[in-house]
């Protein structure tokens, strides 16, 4: 074989499985499926939507401004909902002291002294969550509410 062959058969054989790959026949080689025969591939199931019984969100959030140093932000969540909660994810839209807007999601689950408590019905919650210094214009919302059982609601559009 002459010095630069070698590339020139890799160069073809590369062009040829392309080629095989963008006509869809790079299974030609292989025995076709059966029909009884399974798929292996792995597929992450649907996140199911469980929509409150009296049509109502089933958390209530309460913007409660930024504090006096302009740091933090305050918030209220108030439990409307009999179902256990995992977490409630928070999305925070803000001008931060360089006059950029940004956004932040904030997954919230009732942590005291580092241990996750339960999030129960009726009952409300306040806290604060560090935005950085000289942030102005906060907006807040509520983006998901999360079941124990790993079921999810989201607010209409």
């Amino acid at each position: 074989m002459r010095p630069g062959t070698g590339l020139c058969v890799a160069a073809v054989v590369v062009a040829a499985l392309l080629t095989s790959l963008r006509s869809g026949k790079a299974d030609a080689g292989k025995e076709p499926r059966s029909a009884n025969e399974k798929r292996s591939e792995a597929k992450a199931p649907p996140q199911k939507k469980t929509p409150s019984r009296t049509g109502e969100a089933p958390v209530t959030v309460e913007f409660l401004g930024l504090g006096t140093d302009k740091e933090y932000v305050r918030y209220r969540i108030h439990v409307n909902t009999d179902k256990p909660l995992e977490q409630v994810d928070l999305g925070f839209s803000y001008t931060g002291a360089d006059g950029k807007r940004q956004t932040e999601t904030l997954i919230w689950q009732n942590i005291v002294k580092s241990k996750q408590q339960p999030i129960e019905k009726g009952k409300t919650y306040e806290d604060e969550r560090y935005l950085g210094p000289g942030a102005t214009r906060v907006d807040c919302k509520l983006l998901r509410v999360v079941y124990k059982d790993m079921t999810a609601w989201t607010p209409p559009k």
